[in-house]
């Protein structure tokens, strides 16, 4: 059980340094405080998705 719960939060954190990195290539484009912005976004996009996908999962549970 411990491992099961270790791999999702993994791949949120591989996908936190994806856009971590799509970003730092953004600022270089269009400078610092416009990539700064946009993480936020980002950032608030990934915390909806990985709290949707926590209340998916009790809610399976509970068809079963």
């Amino acid at each position: 059980m411990g491992v099961r719960m270790k791999k999702p939060r993994s791949q949120l954190v591989l996908l936190q340094y994806q856009v971590e990195r799509l970003l730092s290539r953004k600022s270089m484009k269009f400078g610092f405080t416009a990539s700064v912005t946009e993480k936020h976004d980002e950032t608030e996009a990934v915390e909806k998705q990985s709290s949707s996908t926590e209340y998916t999962i009790p809610s399976l549970q509970k068809k079963d």
